[in-house]
């Protein structure tokens, strides 16, 4: 398989920043010191296409957003600019992501939800009256005529 590199020193450039259990990184200064899922997957990848490679830290330490004059921060960023190869962050498929680089299959996919704390039973000293607000009090007047009308059509006889 051939590949090319952007880089002069013809090893995969791999940018990298913590992405919690998957990638853990003990030592912030060159020759960086990693541990993690990804940062095995990444040996297994190198090996299996025969190049050397090297880790390259995020510069400002974030995954990339887009700022004011359409460039991008981050490993985003470093992307678009040829200053890494790949990443092994956790990149967020998106539109405007989509328009500056290329994605892979997702090699891991994860589920976010708000969190919020569950409503607890509480006294309300007025709370036998609300079942008798204007709504439902309106609703049950509209039940009692559907009804009576009901009850007229029923009785009336027709010749």
């Amino acid at each position: 398989m051939n590949l090319t590199l952007n880089s002069t020193s013809n090893c995969l450039r791999l940018g990298i920043n913590t992405w919690m259990p998957h990638i853990f990184i003990l030592k912030h200064t060159k020759p960086y010191v990693m541990v993690g899922s990804m940062v095995e997957i990444m040996k297994i990848i190198t090996d299996k296409l025969d190049v050397c490679w090297e880790w390259i830290l995020a510069n400002d330490l974030k995954f990339g957003i887009e700022l004011p004059n359409k460039t991008w921060s981050g490993l985003i960023g470093q992307l678009t600019r040829n200053e890494i190869d790949v990443t092994a962050a956790p990149l967020t498929m998106s539109d405007s992501r989509s328009k500056v680089i290329d994605f892979s299959v997702p090699l891991y996919i994860d589920v976010q939800a708000i969190a919020h704390k569950a409503p607890g039973l509480e006294s309300d000293i007025l709370g036998f009256i609300k079942p008798y607000s204007y709504l439902s009090s309106r609703h049950s007047e509209q039940q009692c005529l559907v009804s009576l009308y009901v009850d007229l059509l029923s009785s009336t006889k027709y010749v």
